[in-house]
């Protein structure tokens, strides 16, 4: 990757992202040096009143020294640094940083809210490039080592593309690669009879053993494949605690068990739920 562009709000989340986003662009093996672009936004929902501006003028100035700051500390250590201060509406302004910059990956935090989806939920709805959204340790220090990945597969275009995704990360950063494909639980209806009751395991038996075949043709030998059942986004999660996967990654859609109706809630649930950093690839 040779751009990736970094969205900060210069919290404690800051260097937890700026890791990550260097951890990325320390896999490019290209003879160019990979660039990190530090974005900060100051989000404003409408055009401020006139008396703020020498108020807001300051607060740019104090960002733009930290990202200064940071960006120093990333050119340091071998890689390109940006950064760049914008204001406006959050989403709406990140989309714009995209078009102007031109970014192979957007790195971000998650924020979740009881009300309202955060925002990178609602990017995950608008953005047109992959996605890292992280979370987990607040006091990185020395940047991160991600030795083991996990990518959800359901054999869905989005996901095999997730998977060719993961498979580049594990070789660019000798990381171990596991595939896991989910069956989902189907609960059967009240009042079904035995024989529906036994049709449907022998469905689930069925799926699990071609998903295991599939699963396996498309992951190197090197690589684990795993099939599990159950709801899709808590077996994803349970496989990264027992695999000690460091980061989770996932299609943005993919296919129902009813073929042709497309979902997006597995990944949105994964930003919700998982421990892990999760990235989602379009």
């Amino acid at each position: 990757m040779r751009k990736i562009l970094a969205a900060v709000d210069l919290g404690a989340d800051t260097l937890n992202i700026v890791a990550h986003a260097e951890w990325l662009a320390s896999g490019n093996k290209a003879g160019d040096r990979s660039c990190v672009v530090l974005l900060h936004i100051m989000d404003f929902g409408m055009t401020p009143p006139a008396y703020l501006l020498p108020y807001i003028e300051r607060e740019r100035a104090l960002a733009e020294n930290k990202l200064k700051e940071i960006a120093a500390g990333i050119n340091a250590r071998g890689l390109k640094a940006e950064y760049r201060t914008m204001m406006g509406r959050l989403v709406e302004t990140i989309n714009t940083a995209i078009r102007e910059t031109g970014p192979d990956m957007m790195v971000l935090g998650v924020k979740s809210h009881l009300i309202r989806p955060s925002s990178s939920e609602r990017l995950i709805k608008s953005l047109d490039i992959p996605m890292l959204v992280v979370r987990g340790p607040k006091n990185v220090t020395d940047g991160i080592m991600i030795k083991n990945i996990l990518c959800a597969v359901d054999f869905s275009e989005t996901s095999l593309k997730a998977l060719r995704t993961a498979r580049e990360l594990a070789e660019a950063h000798e990381a171990a690669l596991t595939a896991v494909h989910v069956v989902p639980i189907e609960k059967p209806f009240i009042g079904w009879v035995d024989s529906c009751k036994d049709d449907l395991c022998r469905f689930k038996d069925e799926s699990v053993q071609k998903a295991d075949e599939r699963l396996k043709s498309l992951v190197p030998q090197n690589c684990k494949a795993m099939v599990r059942c159950g709801f899709p986004h808590e077996e994803l999660n349970n496989a990264a605690s027992e695999t000690g996967a460091d980061i989770i990654i996932s299609g943005a859609r993919g296919l129902s068990y009813i073929k042709g109706i497309m979902i997006g809630s597995v990944s949105e649930t994964l930003i919700k739920s998982a421990s892990k950093p999760v990235m989602i690839i379009r």
